[in-house]
């Protein structure tokens, strides 16, 4: 058990045994499993037993300084912190539960699951880009964008409008543009941490 005490498996049990029974379609239970959830602490990571476990922590503590005020308040604070601090804890102390998630993370790398190639997902419980850096971005993405208009424009009068190298040479610059507005994009995000 290590660093766990008692009560502190006597807490998870208080959480776990009522989420089994309403996983299962005891809905009765549901009332005292948001009880034990409300009052759940979650664990510090000097206390625990796992390399892993400071990163679970680190991780899910930098993606809630992204999250909105109005999603952190409504949502994450209420419940949804409670929900994976439970999570990390129970992977923490819990051996089978360790071994089935390292077992199935590395079955999905290995299967070849797609990690993001930006930072950041899409979605409007995320905290809005700060102004300057839209500001920038936007006259970043412009200027690209003006010189990829520029370089289409030369091969429509090198090769004609719709010559069939022409249109290579125009994909091949489409890309370049692609990849130098996200780059940009990239390195603002990296700013932003």
């Amino acid at each position: 058990m290590g660093a766990y005490g008692l009560g502190f498996v006597n807490r998870m049990m208080a959480i776990q045994e009522p989420l089994k029974r309403v996983l299962s379609g005891d809905v009765k239970q549901l009332v005292e499993l948001v009880k034990e959830f409300r009052s759940y602490q979650p664990i510090d990571k000097v206390q625990v037993r796992r390399d892993n476990t400071p990163i679970l922590i680190e991780a899910w503590e930098e993606e809630k300084r992204h999250f909105s005020d109005l999603f952190m308040k409504a949502y994450v604070e209420p419940f949804l912190d409670k929900v994976v601090y439970f999570c990390i804890g129970k992977l923490d102390y819990d051996n089978w539960y360790y071994e089935l998630a390292q077992h199935y993370l590395g079955y999905i790398i290995s299967r070849g699951w797609h990690l993001p190639k930006h930072n950041r997902p899409s979605s409007a419980l995320w905290n809005n880009i700060p102004l300057d850096t839209r500001r920038k971005l936007e006259e970043v993405i412009r200027g690209n964008y003006l010189i990829l208009q520029d370089r289409l424009k030369v091969i429509d009068e090198k090769f004609g409008v719709n010559d069939a190298e022409g249109n290579t040479h125009k994909e091949s610059r489409y890309s370049q543009f692609v990849n130098r507005v996200l780059d940009d994009i990239e390195r603002e995000v990296i700013l932003w941490h």
